[in-house]
Protein backbone atom coordinates (compact mmCIF):
# COMPACT_ATOMS: atom_id res chain seq x y z
CA UNK A 1 0.00 0.00 0.00
CA UNK A 2 0.98 3.60 -0.59
CA UNK A 3 -0.48 6.60 1.23
CA UNK A 4 -0.33 10.31 0.47
CA UNK A 5 -0.80 12.59 3.49
CA UNK A 6 -2.02 16.18 3.25
CA UNK A 7 -2.45 18.85 5.94
CA UNK A 8 -5.02 21.67 5.76
CA UNK A 9 -5.99 24.68 7.84
CA UNK A 10 -9.67 25.54 7.45
CA UNK A 11 -11.64 28.48 8.81
CA UNK A 12 -14.70 27.56 10.87
CA UNK A 13 -17.09 29.02 8.29
CA UNK A 14 -15.65 26.73 5.58
CA UNK A 15 -15.46 23.50 7.55
CA UNK A 16 -18.79 22.00 6.48
CA UNK A 17 -18.04 22.48 2.78
CA UNK A 18 -14.44 21.32 3.19
CA UNK A 19 -15.51 18.19 5.07
CA UNK A 20 -18.05 17.39 2.37
CA UNK A 21 -15.65 17.91 -0.55
CA UNK A 22 -12.72 16.08 1.06
CA UNK A 23 -14.72 13.45 2.95
CA UNK A 24 -15.58 9.83 2.18
CA UNK A 25 -18.22 10.70 -0.44
CA UNK A 26 -16.73 13.97 -1.65
CA UNK A 27 -15.62 15.18 -5.03
CA UNK A 28 -12.02 13.96 -4.66
CA UNK A 29 -13.12 10.46 -3.73
CA UNK A 30 -15.44 10.35 -6.74
CA UNK A 31 -12.53 11.24 -9.03
CA UNK A 32 -10.14 8.78 -7.40
CA UNK A 33 -12.70 5.95 -7.52
CA UNK A 34 -12.34 5.89 -11.28
CA UNK A 35 -9.10 3.97 -10.59
CA UNK A 36 -9.13 0.33 -9.44
CA UNK A 37 -5.87 1.11 -7.60
CA UNK A 38 -7.46 3.67 -5.28
CA UNK A 39 -8.20 2.10 -1.90
CA UNK A 40 -9.87 4.95 -0.02
CA UNK A 41 -9.38 8.17 1.93
CA UNK A 42 -9.74 9.22 5.54
CA UNK A 43 -10.14 12.74 6.87
CA UNK A 44 -9.10 13.63 10.43
CA UNK A 45 -9.83 16.85 12.32
CA UNK A 46 -8.41 18.75 15.29
CA UNK A 47 -10.22 22.09 15.54
CA UNK A 48 -9.42 23.85 12.22
CA UNK A 49 -6.53 21.52 11.36
CA UNK A 50 -7.15 18.54 9.11
CA UNK A 51 -5.11 15.58 7.96
CA UNK A 52 -6.21 13.78 4.79
CA UNK A 53 -4.84 10.34 3.96
CA UNK A 54 -5.35 8.92 0.46
CA UNK A 55 -4.54 5.22 0.05
CA UNK A 56 -3.43 3.58 -3.19
CA UNK A 57 -2.24 0.10 -4.08
CA UNK A 58 1.26 1.42 -4.84
CA UNK A 59 3.17 4.61 -5.69
CA UNK A 60 3.35 3.86 -9.41
CA UNK A 61 -0.45 3.53 -9.61
CA UNK A 62 -0.87 6.86 -7.81
CA UNK A 63 1.66 8.60 -10.08
CA UNK A 64 0.05 7.11 -13.19
CA UNK A 65 -3.41 8.25 -12.09
CA UNK A 66 -2.22 11.80 -11.41
CA UNK A 67 -0.41 11.96 -14.77
CA UNK A 68 -3.36 10.57 -16.74
CA UNK A 69 -5.87 12.83 -14.98
CA UNK A 70 -3.76 15.96 -14.54
CA UNK A 71 -6.34 18.29 -16.13
CA UNK A 72 -9.22 17.02 -13.98
CA UNK A 73 -6.96 17.02 -10.89
CA UNK A 74 -5.76 20.58 -11.43
CA UNK A 75 -9.25 21.90 -12.23
CA UNK A 76 -10.72 20.32 -9.13
CA UNK A 77 -7.84 21.55 -6.98
CA UNK A 78 -8.34 25.09 -8.26
CA UNK A 79 -12.12 24.93 -7.73
CA UNK A 80 -11.82 23.70 -4.13
CA UNK A 81 -8.93 25.84 -2.90
CA UNK A 82 -11.52 28.35 -1.66
CA UNK A 83 -12.54 25.84 1.04
CA UNK A 84 -9.22 26.02 2.95
CA UNK A 85 -6.64 28.57 4.06
CA UNK A 86 -3.50 26.47 3.65
CA UNK A 87 -2.67 23.13 2.09
CA UNK A 88 0.54 21.19 2.36
CA UNK A 89 1.58 17.75 1.23
CA UNK A 90 3.26 16.02 4.15
CA UNK A 91 4.44 13.26 1.85
CA UNK A 92 3.94 9.85 0.35
CA UNK A 93 4.65 6.69 2.33
CA UNK A 94 4.96 2.99 1.55
CA UNK A 95 3.82 0.27 3.93
CA UNK A 96 6.65 -1.53 5.67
Amino acid sequence: MYIVVWKYKVKKENQIEFEFEYGKEGTWVKLFRTSDNYKGSSLHKNSGDYILIDTWSDKQSYDNFINLNSDKYENLSFKLEKTYDTEGEIGGFDDV
